[in-house]
């Protein structure tokens, strides 16, 4: 199952869609890199669990604060930053970093 358009690079909407059990992503083309490394950086198991919390929420606002707080905890170096973007540091890692 799969999904296109701007949701399926949101970072915040990728371990919720792969929770979901989506697994084919079209999007535009200078988003792929970036979502990829989102995907690879994943714990499948966590991404379920997300979706079943998730779904027992109540308002957008909600599920938006359950998003955020998921990336927090799970993206390395991600300073709570919600506008950061997946790189790969010196020594290979996945890490967020501010953008610009």
């Amino acid at each position: 199952c799969g999904m296109c358009g701007e949701a399926a690079s949101d970072e915040l909407l990728i371990p919720l869609l792969v929770g979901l059990g989506l697994d084919e992503f079209s999007m535009n083309p200078n988003k792929i890199l970036n979502s990829r490394k989102i995907v690879n950086m994943l714990d499948k198991k966590e991404c379920e669990k997300l979706a079943e919390e998730i779904l027992k929420l109540g308002t957008t606002s909600e599920v938006e604060e359950k998003l955020k707080e998921f990336k927090e905890k799970n993206c390395k170096n991600c300073n709570k930053n919600i506008d950061c973007k997946i790189i790969k540091n010196i020594k290979g890692d996945l890490v967020c970093v501010q953008e610009n």
